[in-house]
């Protein structure tokens, strides 16, 4: 098929590819596809190519490269550059093409003979149809999916279809009051009452599971500063104050007791409001109620074909502080003081608490067809049928124990969905890819620094790995002294191998969740990284997962304090499942001294503050070690590819004026000389006698007024 608004020169189907025996080749740099309406292509991205002659009737082309892709209906689709290439003469009437360009002549062509070809089938009408139906169901469930000007343009032609125009506002305000069934299997649309957002909003009664605070004998109740804020933060908070008070969620308090307030900058935008428990936590005993031991949940899914999740909206805000206690949950404004009615986050057992409610009210099917891990729920069953009912059952559940459910992030009757970390479904269980994908996808080395840093990285591990010495001999050599520095097929071998058995057993371990947890994080100017290992029964620390990412240009101008608390959360952001409710501390080993004290810190910035709401939901234990000890996750931190590159915006911004130039316009030394002859204002400190000692002679005076105008440093500055 050709097809003009391809912008690939040819597309081969990869199952037809494969029967015809055509050679895969590996693409250096995989590519994405769209469809017609921008979105991207199901098949995913474009990873192979093949090459291979094409032949139409006698029109022949040798050595053509194709983009092995999944095609619905066709083996091969020929784009734009390879019609622009061969510029064939379109009959329509008659359904013909006619090879005769001056390129098909010269390269394709039987010689002085054109090439006149008939088509065997035209596109069927309905095709266009065929392509809507195959968006992913995720997609289909939406009220109102956004389109590109070209699919516009592209329905404006039918007859059917009507277009108006709309605000991005008066689409929120109708998706606010769009019914949820749409989104519902039509079996479920019973309870569509748990999947309602206004019934989230009400304030829960009082039940049996209510969240109890146990404070420690003699701990002395927390008090604390009111921080100032900018007239954006005011507004927001009256805003925030006026939304929870209507929905009865805080109220008006007189407690001896207050928490610090501050908002915090969402990454998307706006403004999050965020109470800084954490001296109330510091007093509080510790719920060591367990959250579930997915491992052994997880043995139940063996032969199952049918899965679904379900996610529990404002989890902890579903639950109430237990009455009389509400006072230890006050926190000081601009505006008062308030207490909050509901769970609040922040509260060091409130994990334990709502895992604990879940768990009452799953208890029967717990384990049978269904697992909670605190707000995110399981459903599997064998067959459709029995799916349904299994759904039924949790819902009816969910609504007696008074429990919503965020429809935008359940998911209902699917074959494979991703739950804690792994990926289970069909085929069983299997690690999730992102878990490696630090060490896997590690680019191979361009210069000596580069392979220090992996042979250090690897170290570590050597006593797992079956003749290290000799898989890691070619990469030595290129360290040896006076050796230049050139990465051949052995070095590359070498290399790749090391790779696979660093992400593979026996030194890559699944998470087990009985056993003590070690993260080591480390962060550089430019890259934070982190590895998860545990024990084994031997005492051999075996890793769980690697991570690392690239800071943003604005997290580069960090402070190090900063940049090494970061690399932390984005640690336990990335690895949440495995390490929220841990059942001992996890024991967090980082190179910067300063933070063991970052949890009894009294003074924090709105970034802090952030992060220390974050990290209250996990029991851990911050542990300084020597840089020079930790080489695993500091390896991850000075790979050549993660560094910044000439033009890279996060070197552009690291030097930067913050002055404004009238901070900076000097008055001359005569004028200065004259404000300190001034008499004295009463009841000012008087002048001491040494500074008195400024007055400089006139000549001088004119020489540095002069430098101050010729030096061009400071004019620079003067003038940006």
């Amino acid at each position: 098929m050709t097809d003009s608004g391809a912008e690939g020169k040819g597309f081969i189907d990869e199952s037809w590819a494969k029967s015809q025996n055509l050679q895969f080749r590996p693409l250096k740099r995989p590519f994405e596809i769209e469809v017609f309406d921008g979105r991207p292509a199901e098949s995913g991205q474009i990873t192979h190519y093949v090459r291979a002659g094409l032949r139409i009737a006698d029109h022949y082309q040798k050595n053509m490269l194709f983009y092995v892709t999944r095609l619905a209906s066709y083996p091969i689709v020929l784009g734009m550059p390879w019609l622009k290439q061969h510029d064939p003469q379109v009959g329509f009437a008659a359904h013909t093409f006619t090879f005769n360009s001056p390129y098909c002549q010269k390269f394709c062509n039987t010689p002085a003979k054109p090439t006149k070809i008939k088509a065997l089938q035209t596109v069927p009408k309905k095709f266009l149809r065929q392509l809507e139906q195959n968006i992913p169901q995720s997609l289909r469930r939406k009220d109102i999916l956004p389109i590109t000007l070209q699919a516009v343009r592209l329905y404006s032609r039918r007859t059917r279809c009507r277009f108006f125009t709309v605000t991005l506002e008066q689409i929120d305000r109708a998706l606010q009051n769009k019914s949820e069934d749409l989104r519902l299997p039509e079996e479920l649309r019973e309870f569509q009452d748990v999947f309602s957002p206004k019934e989230a909003e009400k304030l829960p009664p009082h039940r049996a599971g209510d969240h109890h605070i146990e404070l420690i004998p003699g701990g002395k109740l927390p008090f604390g500063p009111l921080y100032g804020m900018s007239r954006e933060e005011l507004t927001a908070l009256r805003e925030w104050l006026d939304e929870n008070l209507r929905k009865g969620f805080i109220r008006p308090s007189s407690s001896p007791v207050a928490s610090p307030v501050l908002f915090v900058k969402k990454p998307g935008g706006g403004l999050r409001f965020c109470v800084d428990y954490r001296a109330l936590n510091n007093i509080t005993v510790k719920d060591r109620y367990p959250l579930p031991l997915i491992k052994e949940s997880l043995n139940n899914l063996s032969g199952m074909k049918y899965f679904s999740r379900i996610d529990i909206v404002s989890a902890f805000n579903n639950l109430r502080i237990e009455k009389g206690q509400e006072y230890l949950t006050a926190f000081r404004t601009r505006f008062g003081l308030y207490e909050s009615l509901v769970m609040p986050f922040g509260l060091t057992g409130a994990p334990a608490t709502f895992q604990r409610y879940i768990n009452d009210a799953l208890r029967e099917h717990l384990d049978i067809f269904c697992t909670a891990y605190l707000d995110d729920i399981l459903i599997y069953s064998r067959t459709r049928e029995e799916h349904i009912e299994h759904l039924k059952l949790v819902l009816q559940r969910l609504r007696s124990a008074g429990l919503f459910a965020n429809p935008s992030k359940c998911e209902f009757l699917v074959k494979e969905t991703k739950f804690l970390g792994l990926i289970v479904g069909q085929e069983g269980i299997r690690m999730d890819p992102a878990k490696v994908e630090t060490v896997k996808n590690w680019k191979t080395p361009t210069c000596l620094t580069d392979v220090q840093a992996f042979i250090g990285f690897g170290n570590f591990y050597r006593r797992f790995i079956r003749d290290f010495s000799k898989l890691t001999a070619p990469l030595n050599r290129l360290t040896n002294k006076d050796v230049p520095f050139i990465w051949d097929d052995t070095c590359e071998k070498a290399f790749v191998r090391l790779k696979e058995a660093f992400i593979t057993a026996p030194i890559l371990r699944p998470f087990d969740w009985t056993k003590d947890v070690i993260l080591e994080t480390d962060a550089s100017d430019y890259v934070s990284a982190g590895v998860l290992s545990q024990y084994d029964n031997e005492g051999r620390l075996h890793p769980v997962a690697f991570f690392s990412k690239k800071h943003t240009a604005t997290e580069c101008n960090y402070e190090i304090y900063d940049k090494e608390l970061m690399a932390i959360i984005r640690c336990f952001e990335e690895w949440r499942p495995e390490l929220e409710g841990a059942p001992s501390p996890i024991r967090v080993i980082t190179d910067h001294k300063n933070l063991e004290y970052f949890t009894t810190t009294k003074l924090l910035n709105r970034r802090q503050a952030r992060w220390s709401e974050f990290l209250s939901r996990f029991n851990f234990q911050i542990t300084y070690r020597p840089g020079k000890q930790g080489v695993k996750p500091d390896a991850l931190t000075r790979r050549s590819e993660d560094l910044p590159k000439e033009g890279d915006e996060r070197l552009a911004h690291q030097s930067q004026v913050v002055l404004k130039k009238e901070n900076w316009q000097l008055p001359p030394l005569k004028v200065q000389r004259a404000r300190i002859r001034q008499p004295h204002r009463q009841g000012s400190i008087p002048i001491e006698e040494p500074i008195l000692s400024l007055e400089l002679p006139e000549d001088i005076s004119r020489l540095l007024d002069q430098a101050y105008k010729t030096d061009e440093d400071l004019q620079s500055i003067l003038q940006a």
